[in-house]
């Protein structure tokens, strides 16, 4: 995460935003497309996907955004997201630890190894 700067338009603003600047509905429909893509992948992996692999999943996605950061992510965030219990996300954890892919810390998770996430992953998500 990074320190950013936010602003807040009024429903007037915004709309001459988007009159003037066309570009500003491509990208608020391309980034509501792929919101709504990421929601319904999720809604497919519970019933099919392991929780195990699903945990796998969110690190791997999470990884990909942070880069070399680390990942700063509660034990209790990272289950929400998976949509699995705390003790599955603890003992993904604590694996991937042993295993030298990741190394855990208070709040954060920093990945060492994202191809030791990755291959799990593989079988069910055709990679």
């Amino acid at each position: 995460m990074q320190a950013c700067e936010t602003i807040a338009l009024h429903r007037t603003q915004f709309e001459q935003l988007r009159t003037q600047h066309p570009e500003v509905d491509r990208f608020l429909l391309a980034t509501l497309a792929a919101q709504v893509n990421r929601w319904s992948e999720h809604l497919l992996e519970l019933p099919f996907v392991p929780a195990p692999l699903r945990v796998l999943r969110r690190l791997s996605v999470l990884a990909e955004e942070f880069g070399n950061e680390p990942i700063a992510m509660t034990q209790e965030e990272l289950n929400l997201m998976s949509g699995t219990t705390r003790p599955t996300v603890n003992e993904v954890r604590q694996d991937l630890d042993r295993q030298g892919a990741v190394r855990i810390g208070r709040g954060r998770i920093e990945v060492l190894n994202c191809a030791m996430l990755e291959r799990p992953l593989g079988r069910v998500y055709r990679r």
